[in-house]
């Protein structure tokens, strides 16, 4: 799930969402 500016509510999935989230972040910023 790739919501931009969602992370939280991506976070807020699954635990193991958050890895993604942290490359979204790495690959947005």
């Amino acid at each position: 799930p790739r919501l931009g500016g969602g992370g939280q509510r991506i976070a807020f999935v699954h635990p193991r969402t958050l890895a993604g989230v942290l490359i979204e972040l790495v690959e947005v910023h």
